[in-house]
């Protein structure tokens, strides 16, 4: 417990001098430790006697293709599916804004070199992070170890400072066909009962609102991810988002919304709040047999008005190159999932074939 109150001290208050997303905040690392208890380690780094640098890491042995056995690093992940479903982005380790390229590099080289860190983590042949931006991906190419790259990934944001500078409704700020088809939406919603956004009133409230959508997400959820366990029945990321709620919802860091056309509800919103930014995390909608009903952008336009009329200065749809992000908002960054990989040999043999695999599938084209 007092080296819970110890990390808690040291996270916030460099937390407060950093300039990290949601993700990176106490609120959701302390909410993470829960679900992974004694298996995460910390790494901090300091000048002189001010922490500059934390992060916290997890072991996890990965064997694929048949012949890769990589001992691993995650960075605020556990490579295990089940718990790795709660899905961290914009992730990485937590700095100032100041020399943080330089305090990437260092922290590699440290978990490299550092012989009493071995003695702790053991050897290591990759450290995985997951969903970092960008420019950190640039910033660990000094480390000069090799990237193996697990996925790349856009996120959507809109911006909604610029659309309140120029006067703007939101929907007066998209394309005319966007523009269309969601007026057109919800004209033929509004023939059935009035449009409602409503908030939750209460954690309890929430809480009772995240198990209220499982049903409307599990459809989706089971209509496009095959082979994947509906989030709604893996313990870890339920017992994660009830202790997440509870924790975010007396700093004002979280909201729950449900639209309703009369006394139906047709979608869900869970979003977290945290430095006048929104982040959409999950929705949950009721499909309609007509094509020219859009559940999701009819949400999110409503609560994004909403936002904007309350003074947010972005809307985040966070990771996902689905059409609706794109129609809703431009891109905002893009996101890396890459393994920093120690000088091994079958893992130089992973490189090599993947390298020539692609090289194929271009020449067949």
């Amino acid at each position: 417990m007092d080296q819970i109150i110890d990390l808690a001290e040291k996270w916030q208050a460099l937390e407060s001098r950093a300039d990290p997303k949601f993700m990176l905040s106490w609120t959701w690392i302390c909410c993470w430790l829960k679900q992974v208890g004694n298996d995460a380690f910390l790494l901090e780094g300091k000048l002189g006697d001010e922490t500059v640098l934390l992060g916290l890491l997890a072991r996890h042995e990965e064997h694929r293709h048949g012949f890769v056995r990589a001992r691993q690093l995650h960075l605020h992940a556990t490579g295990l599916p089940d718990k790795d479903q709660i899905c961290i982005e914009y992730n990485g380790f937590l700095t100032g804004q100041n020399m943080r390229p330089q305090l990437l590099t260092a922290a590699v080289d440290y978990l490299r070199r550092d012989a009493e860190t071995k003695k702790i983590l053991g050897t290591w042949d990759e450290l995985v992070i997951r969903n970092a931006p960008a420019p950190d991906r640039v910033a660990f190419q000094h480390t000069g170890l090799p990237q193996r790259v697990i996925a790349l990934d856009r996120c959507y944001a809109t911006d909604l400072a610029a659309i309140r500078e120029q006067g703007k409704s939101f929907l007066d700020s998209l394309s005319k066909n966007s523009r269309a088809q969601i007026r057109k939406s919800m004209r033929l919603y509004e023939e059935r009962g009035a449009l409602c956004l409503e908030r939750a009133k209460s954690a309890q409230e929430a809480k009772q609102w995240f198990w209220d959508l499982a049903p409307l997400h599990e459809a989706r959820w089971l209509e496009k991810a095959h082979n994947h366990r509906p989030a709604h029945q893996n313990d870890a990321f339920t017992g994660f988002h009830e202790d997440l709620i509870d924790e975010c919802w007396p700093l004002g860091q979280i909201e729950m919304v449900r639209i309703r056309c009369g006394d139906k509800a047709i979608g869900y919103l869970y979003n977290f709040l945290y430095r006048d930014r929104v982040y959409f995390y999950l929705s949950a909608l009721s499909y309609d047999n007509n094509p020219r009903i859009k559940p999701g952008m009819v949400c999110h336009a409503l609560c994004i008005q909403d936002h904007l009329e309350k003074g947010a200065v972005i809307y985040d749809f966070m990771a996902g190159d689905q059409r609706y992000k794109a129609s809703l908002g431009e891109v905002s960054e893009d996101f890396a999932s890459i393994a920093l990989q120690q000088p091994r040999v079958t893992l130089t043999l992973e490189r090599w074939l993947t390298s020539f695999k692609h090289w194929i599938i271009r020449q067949s084209r």
